[in-house]
């Protein structure tokens, strides 16, 4: 879509995910008091958090507000913060072994690790747009993506980054990718973008939506080179059997006639298993792949949070992180607040 006039962060209203999530609440914690956390500050986050990734079933990191790092060895029980050497929000973690990852986040920072995050190192970027989202594909490739339509790529461990941007001016949010080759890229105006040669070639994918319009998609998650999800504005969740070219409407259990649309903002898949997370506290999963999806009923005190990450260190168990707040579903179902807010009972 052409751009007719400057909009960005400083000049045009932007979706709400950023102006809630990824910028706003972003400096919140500094203009008054986080919520004080019952349990133990080893175990739990004082910022607000964007995204949380695990490498296998023990180790993650999570990122967050005010240069935000922090690594659990534990499967998530204890965190510990990292030094990163910045204060700006950190949008977006991936790893591709335990020892090497990308951190992205606002005004274009990347920060690069090859000792699993006991030190950080800055790489340049060759622009400096809002970084959403990064995929590492291996200690070599890595893919990143963000505001104006930017999507940087590259294939020496960051030595050097290569504008591979959009031609249009759309947002991107989120990024995923089976093996080196197969790859998927969602965002604002209902866009979703497919490579099959490792990203030498982006194309644009129908998933039904209107391009073009208010749509906005800000999670997408793949569980195999056939089976994916994406998710956003006004409880969408859409879903493929056959890579992306068809996208169809998910059947989604609603938990009353009176239960408020609520947007999603993060959606993760793993086997059969998912979880998708967004706003006013919004949890809901699936056991068949992303066909149906079930919320999780939601007390009152929880609606005034919001989820902004997910991730599934091991099956049926996964980590939800978003406003002071972390988050664990258990094998059965339970949801235990490790932050402040109460527990969440099983639906």
């Amino acid at each position: 879509m052409k751009r007719e006039k400057e909009r960005r962060v400083e000049t045009k209203n932007i979706p709400l995910i950023i102006i809630i999530i990824l910028l706003f609440l972003s400096v919140l914690c500094f203009l008054s008091p986080c919520p004080a956390f019952a349990a133990d500050k080893r175990s739990t986050f004082g910022e607000n958090m964007f995204t949380v990734f695990f490498i296998d079933s023990r180790e993650g990191w999570a990122v967050g507000a005010g240069g935000t790092i922090y690594h659990s060895l534990d499967g998530g029980l204890k965190w510990e913060k990292q030094d990163i050497k910045t204060q700006l929000p950190l949008f977006s973690v991936s790893f591709c072994n335990p020892q090497v990852g990308w951190v992205v986040g606002k005004s274009g920072v990347i920060y690069h690790t090859l000792n699993g995050g006991k030190t950080w190192k800055e790489q340049t970027n060759p622009n400096n747009k809002h970084l959403f989202t990064v995929k590492a594909i291996s200690p070599e490739k890595c893919w990143a993506a963000g505001d104006w339509g930017t999507i940087i790529y590259t294939s020496d461990g960051g030595k050097t980054w290569v504008d591979r941007s959009y031609a249009q001016d759309v947002i991107f949010y989120s990024i995923d990718f089976q093996g080196e080759d197969k790859g998927w890229m969602a965002g604002e105006f209902g866009t979703v973008l497919h490579t099959r040669d490792g990203g030498r070639n982006w194309s644009l994918q129908q998933t039904g939506m209107e391009i073009g319009s208010e749509a906005t998609l800000f999670g997408i998650s793949f569980a195999s080179k056939q089976c994916g999800v994406i998710v956003g504005l006004r409880n969408t969740i859409l879903r493929t059997d056959d890579s992306g070219r068809t996208w169809q409407k998910a059947i989604t259990r609603a938990e009353g006639q009176n239960e408020e649309i609520r947007s999603l903002y993060k959606v993760k898949l793993k086997g059969n298993f998912g979880v998708a997370v967004g706003e006013g506290g919004r949890i809901t999963v699936t056991y068949d792949c992303g066909k149906t999806w079930s919320p999780i009923p939601i007390l009152s005190d929880a609606r005034l949070a919001w989820f902004s990450g997910v991730d599934i260190p091991a099956n049926h168990k996964a980590f939800i992180i978003g406003r002071s707040s972390l988050a664990l579903i258990s094998e059965d179902n339970q949801i235990k607040m490790m932050g402040s807010l109460p527990t969440l009972s099983s639906y």
